[in-house]
């Protein structure tokens, strides 16, 4: 540093006028840039403001796979394909909408009704007109894009359900968000970006595992002309690869469920209603359930009308009830395992002893039939589960007492809801707002309730309750489950629906175990009485269910018949009975006796009896099951 220029002001002006070059170098590509842009390639970029946009569009993300538990596909994806129309596009919007009825052949009607929504549409928005339209369809509009010029097409990811109404109830099915719920679905799930018009499932597996099966949908940027068409670009590139977002498809689901087993069981069936369920004994899973009448569930994904759904739901068969899981039903004379056993833990009965059956049972001025009016004579416990002896059961539960007979209800998991397909959610405080198609709880009397009700005496209450009628309410799945119990020393497990999660891929998220729920202490000789005594029912003379006996397989049961209304009010002439005052049938069963893989319960409404109508269905359902297994050794 000289001491002439002691702030060296030399060298500071030698690098102030090389910063300035160098910002007049900047400013000077700038504005090259700028006279580039606006008047080298002006007129191009003037031209493409003009016709086109950029829009960010959508990807619809797949919903996850729904799998059976041997790996066969029951609900997966396909294309639909959605014509949507922008009024503000439309060279002559009515001269459109009539190519648009003759390409799609709607009724006078329905053109009607379509072109006043269009009309009251928002001008600048795109909405839907025609959902679903097949591909020749589709081709027809695209080869007349020019003509149909406020016309557009939106690919919509959407369910495709393999076997129909097979799984309707259980596997459920998809609809449409709408306003009502989209404020809730965006607060539940924040991630998940639900907009109107979205699928969403609706009730069964679809709707209560909607968080795991919802993909992430994704998003790409696109240029569109002034009709909201999407344009080639050649040579512009103005948005770079990595702005495309690409649909993230849900996470699939191995259900427990037997895909050969659910459709013996509807071909059993046939056209009857009622429902059936399967479950292994041994872990809860549950392998099939059915649930009659029900509907194709891919109606929902395609064009259905507000009329068409209202038809549909106004079917005197109510097809959307799930007879499985959403009714109960009084559960007949299938109550009397669970009765016969409470008696012989509690000490008022013994094994061997007897009661007198002469086809009616009096108490003070009243007399109850039994369903064998010449009666059975004197029988014991096993045999009055074999030929199903109303009067023994009156015996015993006025023995037994309503209050010991509603405790022992509720041991046997019956009066309260299984909570099926809580499983997945065993960690979560959500899953107690998890209903399962709006499980019912059924209902199991006791003594304040009859005296709060009033409407009869303890001691008829009771009476009627030994038998499963009175104000004994369970679902088919809770029949199930009480089944079951008996076939694995008192062991009661957690209904499961859903074995395996995994990643779209196929890589394992999570595999969930069985759920020991509770313990039902019952002796070892209690247990091996009941069970004997269902083995008598389907393979012994006299026992109710002696035509469904199966030859290779030694199995038990028990039939039931639960009344409609009351015998007062049906005709005394069978042939004059109604077809809705016709009783229940019921039947529920074990196989292998000696080592039980699985427990069924059925019922059919108004089958009259359980014999009959009931137990060849349980019949075809353990054949099938059993004879696979041994085929697989």
């Amino acid at each position: 540093m000289r001491l002439s220029d002691p702030y060296n002001t030399t060298e500071l002006k030698s690098r102030a006028q090389f910063v300035a070059i160098g910002f007049a170098f900047l400013i000077f590509l700038l504005l090259f840039r700028l006279w580039y842009l606006q008047i080298w390639r002006g007129e191009e970029y003037r031209l493409f403001s003009d016709r086109n946009r950029f829009k960010i569009e959508r990807i619809s993300a797949p919903r996850g796979q729904i799998l059976d538990r041997r790996g066969a596909l029951l609900a997966d994806n396909r294309p639909r394909f959605d014509i949507h129309v922008t009024r503000a596009f439309a060279t002559n919007l009515d001269k459109e909408l009539e190519a648009l009825k003759s390409i799609l052949q709607w009724s006078d009607e329905e053109f009607e009704e379509r072109s006043r929504l269009v009309k009251a549409f928002p001008l600048y928005q795109s909405r839907r007109i025609a959902r679903d339209v097949s591909w020749d369809q589709l081709a027809q509009v695209e080869n007349r894009s020019n003509e149909l010029s406020s016309l557009g097409i939106q690919v919509q990811s959407v369910r495709d359900y393999l076997y129909g109404d097979a799984f309707f109830h259980v596997i459920g099915y998809t609809g449409e968000v709408s306003e009502i719920n989209l404020q809730r679905l965006r607060q539940r799930f924040p991630d998940r970006n639900y907009r109107l018009g979205d699928s969403i499932g609706v009730i069964g597996a679809e709707s209560i595992y909607e968080r795991f099966l919802r993909g992430s949908d994704g998003r790409e940027f696109v240029v569109v002309d002034v009709k909201g068409r999407p344009v080639h670009r050649t040579n512009l590139r103005l948005f770079d690869q990595n702005t495309r977002v690409g649909a993230r498809a849900g996470n699939s689901l191995e259900l427990s469920l037997d895909l050969e087993l659910q459709l013996t069981a509807l071909r059993a069936f046939g056209d009857q209603r009622g429902a059936a369920v399967a479950l292994d004994p041994n872990t809860g899973e549950i392998l099939a359930m059915i649930s009659r009448p029900s509907l194709d569930p891919n109606l929902f994904t395609r064009e259905l009308t507000g009329r068409q759904l209202n038809a549909l739901r106004e079917r005197p068969d109510k097809p959307f009830l799930d007879r499985s899981l959403g009714e109960h039903y009084p559960p007949g004379s299938t109550y009397k395992m669970l009765m016969g056993a409470a008696a012989l833990e509690e000490g008022v009965v013994t094994a061997e002893q007897s009661f007198h059956c002469p086809g009616f049972f009096r108490f003070g001025r009243r007399i109850w039939r039994c369903h064998r009016r010449s009666g059975h004579g004197h029988v014991d416990l096993r045999e009055a589960i074999k030929v199903s002896c109303d009067v023994y059961f009156y015996n015993v539960a006025l023995a037994l007492g309503l209050d010991r007979m509603h405790r022992w209800a509720k041991q046997f998991g019956l009066g309260r809801r299984t909570n099926l397909g809580h499983e997945i959610f065993s960690n979560s405080p959500l899953a107690q707002f998890y209903r399962f198609n709006s499980e019912q709880t059924g209902f199991v009397p006791n003594s304040s309730w009859v005296r709060r009700s009033g409407h009869t005496s303890l001691e008829g209450e009771t009476i009627n309750a030994g038998i499963g009628q009175g104000g004994n309410l369970m679902t088919v799945t809770q029949l199930a489950r009480m089944t079951a119990a008996f076939g694995n020393s008192g062991q009661f497990f957690q209904p499961q629906l859903v074995r395996a999660q995994r990643r779209p891929g196929g890589d394992l998220i999570e595999a969930y175990e069985s759920l020991l729920e509770n313990q039902v202490q019952l002796k070892p000789e209690t247990s091996a009485l009941i069970l004997d005594a269902m083995k008598a029912v389907v393979n012994e003379r006299d026992g109710t269910a002696l035509g469904s006996r199966i030859a290779e397989f030694s199995w038990g049961g028990k039939t039931g018949t639960s009344q409609v209304v009351a015998l007062s009010l049906r005709p005394e002439d069978e042939d004059e009975i109604p077809f809705e005052m016709e009783h229940h049938a019921l039947f529920v069963g074990l196989a292998p006796i000696e080592n039980p893989k699985i427990a069924v319960a059925v019922i059919v409404e108004h089958g009259r009896s359980g014999s009959r109508a009931a137990a060849p269905i349980a019949r075809a359902m353990v054949r099938n099951y059993l004879n696979r297994q041994v085929a697989a050794r």
